[in-house]
């Protein structure tokens, strides 16, 4: 049996023909032929596609007949999904299909965004993006051969609030774009496409970070608070500066921490070189600023070098007081915590050690052992702009030392 044909007609009155099944992957087409009630056997009428040229349209129909096999289009998918589609690995096929100048990338983008055809748009999106990813604003208003006269004003394209550089503990990311410079990205692809269309590729080619990195060697001893209770200490290593506020809506999509740390460098009860009795550790806490305090004084300084918290705490809700003090409250999770573990460090190692965790938007972490590292569940959906993440150093137990030598926190973030 034949399989059922469907004509389209570009808007130079080109003719391409298509199977019913690949046609299908556009959502417009699918929602057409089902509202008309075109049944399998019967003659379909030719589908004016107006606003796509023969040699795009050619392009989306070989897309749609390799992959009409696939699942059916999803719903409108969410800006997470779109954020972490730059983590996907696309097949061999799809890297070469995309591999066409800009102008036919950008005419697929407007011809599958017309077409409802949400893969083939995410596809776009990312093949674009990195096309720009790195790139001054100059060399993207030339890819884009916008010509323009005079570009958005911006900082160099890897600037960031941090650029101390450091051998022992870098950054897992040496671009770091400022928000007014994704905003004049955004600006030069608005030249191109729409603007709905220009914000995906910015949230996937040059999303926004805040970073911050403290390389200083600090020893936390959990015997410095012995009395009543088991020996515990805490103390506060890092802080970031508050997300951006009053630049349209920020969403936090993925957080990276690293530490450089070591213990004490032996263990009574075992568990050497694994996280086995591991009792030194780092967990986060999200703060938000007090209702009665003014912005610029919240920035006044970095929490970790204020003389009133900079001193050790039992743990780190022993510090209420004092961050309330300065114009921060903490912000709880679903159960109440204040704290998020994020890494322990390996048992009885007096050499310094880096580790890297890194949790993301509405995905789960997965870990290869619940000992060493953290899931930050709900983490990342409680940040917001105008708060600020802290890193505190843990540790427990009668003679257990956390000492670190740095640690990082990377926040990638999303502008709508």
């Amino acid at each position: 049996m034949s399989c059922q044909k469907i004509k389209l007609v570009t808007r130079d009155d080109s003719v391409t023909e298509i199977e019913r099944r690949a046609a299908e992957r556009s959502v417009l087409i699918k929602n057409l032929l089902a509202d008309l009630e075109f049944g399998p056997d019967e003659v379909v009428p030719a589908i004016p596609i107006p606003n796509v040229s023969l040699g795009v349209l050619r392009k989306v129909v070989e897309w749609c007949e390799h992959h009409q096999d696939d699942e059916d289009p999803a719903t409108e998918p969410s800006s997470e999904v779109i954020f972490h589609s730059k983590y996907v690995e696309c097949s061999d096929w799809d890297r070469q299909f995309m591999e066409v100048d800009l102008d036919m990338l950008l005419s697929i983008i407007l011809a599958s965004n017309y077409l409802d055809i949400k893969p083939l748009l995410v596809l776009g999106y990312n093949a674009v993006a990195n096309k720009i990813r790195g790139r001054s604003l100059e060399d993207i208003d030339a890819i884009l051969n916008n010509r323009s006269s005079a570009l958005p004003c911006s900082e160099a394209p890897g600037s960031s609030v941090d650029s101390q550089k450091s051998e022992n503990l870098p950054y897992t990311s040496t671009f770091h774009p400022t928000p007014q410079t994704a905003f004049g990205v955004r600006e030069l692809l608005a030249h191109r496409l729409p603007p709905e269309l220009a914000i995906p590729i910015v949230t996937l080619g040059y999303s926004p970070w805040l970073v911050k990195r403290r390389v200083e060697e600090q020893s936390y001893r959990a015997d410095d608070f012995s009395s009543p209770s088991d020996p515990s200490v805490a103390g506060l290593y890092l802080s970031t500066e508050p997300i951006p506020l009053g630049i349209g809506k920020v969403i936090p999509q993925r957080v990276i921490f690293q530490t450089r740390a070591a213990d004490q460098g032996w263990a009574t009860f075992g568990g050497d070189g694994t996280f086995h009795n591991s009792h030194t550790w780092f967990e986060a806490s999200i703060l938000q600023p007090s209702s009665d305090r003014v912005e610029d004084e919240v920035r006044a300084a970095a929490l970790e070098h204020d003389g009133d918290l900079s001193e050790p705490w039992e743990d780190a809700g022993s510090a209420t007081q004092a961050l309330r003090d300065k114009g921060w409250e903490f912000v709880r999770g679903q159960d109440g915590q204040i704290t998020w573990r994020v890494c322990n460090s390996i048992t009885a190692r007096s050499k310094y050690k880096n580790y890297r965790v890194e949790w993301r938007r509405g995905l789960d972490t997965e870990v290869e052992d619940e000992r060493a590292t953290g899931k930050g569940e709900g983490f990342l959906e409680l940040l917001q702009p105008g708060f600020a993440i802290v890193l505190w150093a843990r540790a427990e137990q009668r003679a257990w030392i956390n000492r670190v030598a740095a640690a990082s926190i990377e926040i990638e973030y999303e502008l709508l």
